[in-house]
């Protein structure tokens, strides 16, 4: 079950906070800050400090006590913020009720793809998944998000990547954890880390993908405890997107040593390949 509730927005346009990250985290304590195992005030004003004074989009998976949607309208005096969150509780909440909320699952392809993008309109400059931690909703809004609802230079967050390793069975929400462990390849954070293959896919194989050629939009990706934080490829990178200069330099065992005259990417709609052939033209 998913609905939309429009809220009227509190303008914070005349009231500007220079508090750094740090100083807000203090003041509005949302768990995301306070735990030692996260407390990603260490992370993020590298990639956001650059955002604070912009007018731009941001998304937030998990909006729990609403802490975290009142630091960052703080935080981000211009931001147009979003939330999603499967609990209608989170509507009655002060933060709930200062951004605009969509109710409905981030682990439902249907709902994403259509209702939510609809609703939303897409376009978001962040994204952050906060949301149930499960693999199955870590990387299905992955698929879905950061291929249609993230624009192009835009950044994806995947917190508490931590679930990846508790064991099979732990309960977290009201379900159980269908994976994990130190020694399981197909975690989250597993994929994660194969994913640094693609993108450097040019000296290894041009088809190479974890989830598909959703993973070919992806510019960088940087690990810290218990986050990944991802970049969107933007129209800089289509000169990128050219085959190796020199594949007969590579290894007989990288695929990419014989696809001098290989072409990776289906024309559709949202794939890399039709967003540079728009830019070329």
């Amino acid at each position: 079950m998913y609905g939309v509730e429009s809220t009227t927005v509190v303008s914070h346009r005349d009231v500007k906070s220079r508090k750094a990250l740090a100083e807000l985290a203090e003041i509005y304590k949302p768990s995301k800050f306070t735990y030692s195992h996260a407390a990603y005030q260490r992370f993020y004003p590298v990639i956001f400090e650059p955002y604070r004074d912009k007018e731009f989009k941001m998304l937030e998976i998990g909006i729990d006590t609403g802490s975290g949607s009142l630091l960052w309208k703080d935080y981000f005096p211009l931001v147009d913020l979003w939330g999603l969150d499967m609990n209608q509780a989170t509507l009655e909440t002060k933060g709930g009720q200062s951004i605009s909320m969509v109710i409905g699952s981030q682990s439902n392809r249907s709902f994403l793809e259509t209702d939510f993008l609809s609703v939303t309109g897409g376009g978001f400059d962040i994204i952050i998944d906060d949301g149930g931690h499960h693999f199955e909703q870590q990387s299905l809004s992955y698929q879905v998000l950061f291929e249609k609802a993230l624009k192009p230079g835009g950044w994806y967050i995947i917190e508490d990547i931590e679930t990846s390793f508790w064991g099979k069975g732990q309960a977290l929400y009201g379900s159980s954890i269908t994976r994990g462990g130190c020694e399981i390849k197909d975690t989250m954070f597993r994929a994660m880390q194969r994913l640094t293959e693609v993108v450097n896919k040019k000296f290894i194989d041009n088809d190479r993908t974890v989830f598909g050629t959703v993973d070919h939009w992806v510019k960088s990706i940087m690990f810290g405890s218990n986050i990944v934080i991802l970049q969107k490829k933007d129209e800089q990178d289509c000169f990128s997107e050219n085959l190796y200069t020199w594949p007969n330099r590579l290894a007989n065992d990288c695929p990419a040593a014989l696809q001098a005259n290989h072409t990776s990417y289906p024309p559709e709609k949202f794939t890399l390949h039709a967003f540079c052939s728009r830019v070329s033209n």
